[in-house]
């Protein structure tokens, strides 16, 4: 691979000193080392889905190959997928991880003048609770990759919590399509509290300075259903894991990440006045559009 950056970017890899933080994504773009600057220093990113926590429509070919398990279920999930895989679980999602994003893409994404990564990970890249049948912990080796070639070409990393214990949303991203219980039904409580252990367990893992530099941001769960779960409960959620994240790391600027929540989809106005005094806390909105053509005419839905 030859690493050709017309926008003036450096790699840096010293095997002597491995978190070396000299790289510079683009001339454009503070280098690992420097201050980034949140409201002046742009943000030109892009979404590494699809590889630590699998979608369907993402990697439509690793689902095909497991559409139909032995008692007939199709797999329509990371849930369905890991008991289709049944005893090849472990060879073909390394497989996956190994083969999907590599580090060429890391050098292209700053070659075309990208800066950032959003890296959408799994709970059960810490572990897994008997009876879950993802694959435990084997994705966090490429994680560590993932920051490991960030660093390289001095790209910054948004690190993203995508699912939870007993689904934030039901739907399939969450690694289970269904029922939500999180932060609702039965088991509501005891799976956001186990969800916060986790973000825990992250914030400890970012925050420390080998890896701060790179991990500049964490959204720390995507995508809550906020009008079927209730704004109050989802909110109570946010703060909670605020306060959590930040007895770790401490409060102002180099003092950690900066901590990012969605919308719940409610709608921006909803999250007014929200936790006032929070430490560098950003209101994440996923505008999901269809356009088409009809005739001349252009139709957004």
């Amino acid at each position: 691979m030859t690493y050709d950056n017309s926008f003036g970017g450096t790699w840096v890899w010293d095997p002597s000193n491995p978190f070396n933080n000299e790289a510079q994504a683009q001339n454009y773009t503070p280098a690992l080392n420097q201050n980034w600057t949140w409201g002046v220093d742009k943000i030109y990113g892009v979404n590494l889905g699809g590889w630590l926590n699998t979608e369907p429509f993402i990697v439509p070919a690793l689902y095909e190959k497991y559409a139909n398990g032995s008692n007939g279920q199709t797999a329509i999930d990371e849930y369905t997928l890991s008991q289709n895989m049944g005893d090849n679980l472990t060879a073909a999602m390394t497989e996956h991880y190994e083969t999907f994003i590599t580090e060429r893409d890391f050098a292209e994404i700053a070659s075309a003048g990208l800066n950032w990564i959003r890296l959408p990970i799994a709970h059960w890249a810490i572990e897994t609770w008997p009876e879950e049948p993802y694959l435990e912990r084997v994705s966090w080796k490429y994680v560590l990759k993932a920051i490991q070639w960030a660093r390289k070409y001095g790209i910054r990393i948004q690190l993203d919590l995508h699912t939870v214990p007993g689904s934030q949303n039901g739907w399939n991203h969450s690694g289970k399509i269904g029922q939500m219980n999180w932060m609702y039904g039965a088991m509501g409580y005891a799976n956001a509290q186990r969800a916060l252990d986790y973000i825990r367990t992250l914030a400890q893992f970012i925050a420390q300075p080998e890896y701060a530099p790179v991990v500049q941001m964490f959204g720390f769960i995507n995508e809550p259903r906020a009008n079927d779960i209730g704004q109050r409960a989802v909110g109570s959620f946010y703060h909670e894991a605020h306060n959590i994240i930040r007895e770790v790391t401490g409060f102002g600027e180099g003092n950690g990440p900066f901590l990012s929540v969605h919308d719940g989809f409610i709608g921006i106005s909803s999250w007014f006045n929200f936790l006032p005094g929070a430490d560098r806390l950003a209101l994440d909105q996923h505008p999901y559009m269809v356009s088409h053509f009809v005739g001349a005419e252009l139709v957004c839905s």
